[in-house]
């Protein structure tokens, strides 16, 4: 605040200076201007009159005030001939107020300075017709009045100016300090984890201060909305991790908590490795979900037909146990038909739905695979004949770890993975996975996938 008052103050007290100068320098030129009428108005009259000196009172400019007049001739060498008796003394010689006798003296007069008995005074000399010169002078008390007054005038003025500016700048200095410790005080709660706070509303200063306001209200709810979603990750891996672990040391517990035939050891350590192989591909998936989506490293054409295939081949086992048959319908074009991206992606993605929908079929029903071609894509739509998606809940069947509410009254539900990495994974490659909502009697799940560009023609590239 000081060094603004400092800056302020400079400026000021420049441009107080220049006015001054500039309200003298105007009124001397307005005073130049009336003299040289006036002088040109007495020489006219002396040379009408024969010699005779003008009287009387001579109005100068609109801003003096009426004043009289100081006439003097001289001949041709600068010779005084004539004075008027308001100059009470000797008139003073042309030489000495710089007027060049020996070289013309210009129509619009020469301006000169001189003094009465201490007066100041303001003349102007002009060449009369016939010959000879003409001073003709006027008091400048009303100039040097006006010169006294800026001069008092003006540093009134500059003071009450500082007085005012350092009244604002303080009001406006502290009504800015405030939102600056209103924001610190965010950022300080912000660092110490309240990420609750928002300042938004409570600045009122500048609109810099209020957009940096606003930015750190978005930034906390940024990061409160990623802390709630790393703590649901948290929560909801360890939920899952957790019951396979207990069934693992559940099994193994039972084992050793007697001794028993070989067979059953096998048995047991056969459902172990099971355990263990789900454990592992939760977590694989879990490093998966984890990992930021990137544009696949090595892109290949794949035949949708082997898609299908190497997805139902994959699902074959669980499908199996699970007592649902695996179909696939689609046309001998479509089947041909070729996508662009990383094949062990793709197959991934089909294979999470069709697990998906046959957790959720009832036994001895069909998960059927049908393949669409058009002009542009191919859609894989997968239908199972199960419980279906509760209208409330499908704008959340892609997020991760969840699980609708026929999911969690099965003893069938998955981690509620499969279809989150489903959906990144065709969306990686420019597609996307959809919920039909017009299929009634299940759930029918749509992936959609660009076709590869038309492969080109070696010979046409050699021609």
């Amino acid at each position: 605040m000081m060094i603004l008052c400092g800056v302020s103050g400079l400026i000021l007290g420049v441009s107080l200076i220049a006015v001054n100068e500039l309200v003298i320098r105007d009124e001397l030129a307005s005073l130049d201007r009336a003299l040289v009428v006036a002088a040109h108005n007495a020489a006219h009259q002396f040379e009408r009159e024969r010699g005779a000196l003008p009287t009387g009172v001579v109005t100068l400019p609109e801003a003096l005030a009426p004043t009289a007049g100081l006439i003097a001739i001289y001949d041709d060498a600068g010779a005084l001939v004539r004075r008027s008796p308001s100059f009470r003394g000797p008139a003073p010689a042309l030489a000495e107020l710089g007027v060049d006798v020996g070289g013309p003296v210009p129509w619009e007069g020469h301006p000169v300075d001189l003094a009465r008995a201490g007066e100041p005074l303001r003349g102007v000399v002009v060449p009369l017709r016939q010959s000879g010169l003409l001073l003709y002078a006027a008091s400048t008390s009303m100039v040097s009045e006006d010169r006294r007054f800026l001069l008092h005038a003006l540093p009134l003025l500059f003071i009450l100016a500082m007085v005012v500016t350092a009244t604002i700048s303080r009001a406006v200095g502290r009504h800015l300090a405030r939102d600056v410790e209103r924001l610190a005080v965010a950022v300080d709660a912000i660092g110490r984890g309240d990420l609750d706070v928002r300042v938004s509303h409570r600045v009122r200063g500048s609109e810099e201060t209020a957009a940096l306001a606003r930015g750190l209200d978005a930034m906390a709810a940024q990061l409160e909305s990623l802390m709630a979603s790393q703590r649901r990750f948290i929560t909801d891996a360890a939920h899952e991790l957790r019951s396979p672990l207990a069934t693992l040391r559940g099994e193994l517990q039972l084992a050793l908590r007697r001794q028993r035939p070989a067979e059953d050891y096998r048995a047991a350590l056969a459902t172990a490795v099971e355990d263990v192989e789900d454990l592992s591909e939760l977590a694989d998936e879990l490093l998966d979900l984890a990992k930021p989506g990137e544009q696949p490293p090595a892109l290949e054409r794949v035949r949708v037909a082997e898609l299908v295939d190497a997805a139902k081949r994959l699902a074959s086992g669980d499908a199996a146990s699970s007592g649902v048959e695996l179909r696939a319908f689609a046309s001998p074009n479509a089947l041909a038909a070729e996508v662009c991206g990383l094949r062990s992606t793709l197959v991934r993605s089909l294979r999470n739905v069709l697990d998906n929908a046959i957790r959720h079929a009832a036994s001895g029903r069909q998960v059927d695979v049908r393949v669409r071609e058009t002009a542009a894509t191919i859609e894989l739509a997968v239908e199972d004949r199960g419980p279906g998606i509760d209208p409330a809940e499908a704008a959340s069947v892609f997020a991760p770890f969840f699980r609708g509410r026929h999911a969690r009254a099965s003893s069938r539900g998955g981690a509620g993975l499969g279809l989150a990495l489903a959906a990144r994974g065709v969306e990686e490659h420019g597609g996307t996975l959809t919920l039909d909502p017009s299929f009634s009697g299940g759930a029918r799940f749509i992936l959609t996938l660009p076709k590869a560009p038309a492969p080109q023609d070696p010979a046409r590239d050699a021609d």
